[in-house]
């Protein structure tokens, strides 16, 4: 059984929020995760020899990354650690290298791909997204309609920012009741890596058999593989 290297990129968190990530990571037995930190000095070598990166959540992301019409709404953020993914993203995207986006990090993919956000959804009269369970509708022929295999989806969410403009070569693949974009992938994903963006927390779900949680990394993991034995094979 070959082993997938998944590149966690830390969020400066706690050691517990880490942990969630990890753990749910390796309930694959084929990864071996690698915590890449700003702290690194060989970060950026490390992505280099990665099968996937994963982005997590976390703070704001500055408005200098996005057009922001309400600056004043946008709370704690770490500028030292947007340029820090970004960098990240240079390396992923140039490789075509598989990258999970989960919360803050769907919204700074957005952000760097030329999108917007709303800086805070109560303020923009979205309610209930700051700490709910809820579901979501997922739209037909996308990629997320194919992991889940269902239309309708069961998620949690953690968040008071979301996607307001899509970059122009991401489409939404599913939508909370009042129109929030819950996630979002390549507009042509059959011909790009493989990208998947959600706004919702997999590492969280006490149900592991969630589709929004399973399905979620079994197909990232898969992707990892691939890109793994596609990268040896040109050695």
């Amino acid at each position: 059984m070959s082993t997938i290297k998944i590149a966690l990129a830390n969020n400066n968190g706690t050691e517990h929020i880490l942990k969630l990530y990890q753990d749910w990571i390796r309930k694959d037995d084929r990864v071996i995760e690698n915590i890449i930190s700003m702290n690194d000095a060989d970060a950026f070598e490390i992505l280099e020899n990665m099968d996937g990166l994963i982005l997590t959540g976390g703070s704001d992301v500055s408005q200098e990354f996005y057009k922001s019409e309400k600056p004043n709404l946008i709370g704690r953020v770490d500028l030292e650690r947007d340029n820090f993914e970004k960098r990240l993203l240079d390396i992923a995207f140039k490789k075509e290298m598989p990258i999970l986006g989960i919360c803050r990090g769907m919204q700074f993919v957005n952000t760097y791909l030329g999108g917007s956000l709303y800086e805070d959804l109560e303020s923009y009269n979205f309610k209930n997204h700051r700490s709910s369970d809820h579901q979501i509708k997922i739209v037909e022929d996308s990629l997320l309609f194919n992991i889940a295999n269902q239309n309708i989806g069961n998620i949690n969410s953690h968040h008071h920012q979301a996607v307001r403009n899509l970059a122009e070569e991401l489409r939404a693949s599913s939508f909370s009741d009042d129109g929030v974009v819950e996630s979002a992938e390549w507009k042509n994903y059959k011909q790009k890596q493989f990208m998947i963006l959600v706004q919702w927390h997999p590492e969280k779900m006490i149900d592991d058999s969630n589709p929004m949680s399973k399905n979620i990394r079994e197909n990232f993991i898969n992707a990892a593989e691939f890109y793994s034995q596609k990268i040896n094979n040109k050695k």
